[in-house]
């Protein structure tokens, strides 16, 4: 077949690999790796590995607390299975840093309290209309409170600080309302589910602040100066 009409696989199949090794990289390069291989990497991952692990025991240290609470002769008559709801509240309030830790349990505060009210009021007069009304009110009442509150987690600027809060007002308000269907006693579940929902905030703002603490601050200068270790490396490999 003539050269000037091969297809290009004929051409691939012909052509010559010549791998020249590390010998004939640049020098910056190769120097930038080693550095960076051998003295950043470990360093970051030692420092953050550690701070993962306090953060795993002071989790673990928070739940010990809450159980032992709720293994308490005095608050378990007092409560009742509502008592785990402090559990529940250590899990999913809990971050890394303490300001985000904060942050979370004020928002579960703050959608617990309306969803809890707003759920008690709707169960309440549930209660008093009775019949096939009381199904009636409470899923109209979830219908269209539902809808707003899911609207506003869409939102952007509503989204990025109050999203978790939004989420607990449409799970408490939906738990609350619909044990309006069946329940008797709903003032008072309200208050042992927000009695349980404060014990379990208390503990976890108490691990964060007072127990081997870890601000956002803190990181933010880790994080920059890993950045700038970096940078300076890059610098280094180049002017060598």
């Amino acid at each position: 077949m003539d050269s000037k009409t091969s297809t290009p696989l004929e051409t691939f199949q012909h052509s010559v690999l010549i791998d020249f090794g590390e010998a004939m990289r640049p020098k910056a390069q190769l120097g930038k790796l080693k550095e960076f291989g051998c003295s950043l990497l470990p360093q970051q991952l030692v420092g953050i590995d550690i701070r993962w692990v306090i953060h795993g025991v002071k989790i673990g240290l928070a739940l010990v607390l809450v159980s032992l609470l709720y293994m308490l002769e005095s608050v378990h008559d007092r409560l009742g299975d509502n008592a785990m709801w402090a559990v529940m509240t250590v899990v999913v309030v809990f971050e890394y840093t303490a300001g985000a830790t904060i942050s979370k349990g004020i928002n579960r505060g703050i959608g617990t309290i309306l969803g809890g009210g707003l759920g008690s009021l709707v169960a309440l007069l549930a209660q008093e209309i009775g019949g096939i009304g009381k199904a009636l009110l409470i899923s109209t009442s979830l219908f269209f409170i539902s809808i707003p509150a899911s609207y506003l987690r869409m939102v952007p600027n509503f989204k990025k600080k109050y999203d978790y809060g939004a989420l607990i007002f449409i799970l408490t308000f939906s738990l609350i309302a619909n044990s309006g269907i069946r329940g008797d006693e709903i003032i008072k579940i309200t208050c042992d589910r927000l009695s349980s929902i404060c014990m379990g905030f208390v503990i976890c703002i108490f691990i964060s602040l007072f127990v081997f603490p870890n601000w956002a601050g803190d990181e933010l200068h880790a994080s920059l100066a890993t950045k700038f270790d970096h940078l300076a490396c890059s610098i280094e490999g180049i002017c060598s």
